[in-house]
């Protein structure tokens, strides 16, 4: 671990512990928020917290070699509120497409952890959904592929650009696409946001 990730850039304050961010998913079950995990995985927070100015950074490398668990305090397991309390102080940050992409991953894969991807949820706060909204439609820009714009357009419930999306998918002579494709032309027809999953190969 690089000392500098523990250094804050803002009151040089020094972070003795770096937040270490526990993942867990079932049976190797792949979901179509990119939720494909392995059944435990840990992996240090993009977004650390300085303990002496109270602000967030980003820490300079988003590969981090763990070598002594003493040096993380685990967050366990990877709750929405962590991600929402910090999200409007993230997205003054400056970061690079790897460092941003991957924790808009993890942002929306909390808020569906947190309120659909289990029975019986609660219901998201409207500033929820508005972050979780506004996270979606940042990471739409990393992606080219009409298939999975139309699932993001479908879990934030604009329904008719997941359907212009649909149509400009090119399923031929692919079966596994063109169930997937119909898996989300389904779910939208009867306005389910929640993602689905299945068994990874």
């Amino acid at each position: 671990m690089s000392e500098e990730n523990r250094v804050c850039p803002y009151c040089g304050g020094h972070k003795d512990k770096l937040e270490l961010l526990c993942y867990y998913s079932n049976e190797n079950i792949m979901w179509s928020d990119y939720r494909h995990l392995l059944p435990q995985v840990a992996v240090p927070s993009l977004v650390q917290k300085c303990p002496h100015c109270g602000k967030n950074y980003i820490i300079k490398a988003s590969h981090v070699l763990i070598k002594d668990t003493a040096d993380f305090e685990f967050i366990d397991p990877v709750g929405w509120n962590y991600f929402s309390q910090s999200y409007e102080d993230y997205s003054k940050l400056e970061k690079d497409d790897v460092v941003d992409y991957n924790h808009r991953l993890r942002i929306l894969g909390a808020f569906n952890d947190e309120f659909r991807r289990i029975q019986n949820p609660p219901v998201p706060t409207e500033q929820g959904l508005h972050i979780f909204k506004d996270n979606m439609l940042h990471l739409m820009e990393y992606f080219s592929d009409p298939l999975d714009k139309a699932e993001m357009y479908r879990e934030i419930g604009l329904f008719e650009e997941c359907f212009k999306q649909l149509d400009m998918v090119d399923d031929e002579g692919n079966e596994s696409k063109r169930g997937y494709k119909e898996t989300i032309f389904n779910f939208a027809k009867q306005g389910n946001v929640s993602p689905f999953g299945w068994r990874a190969e």
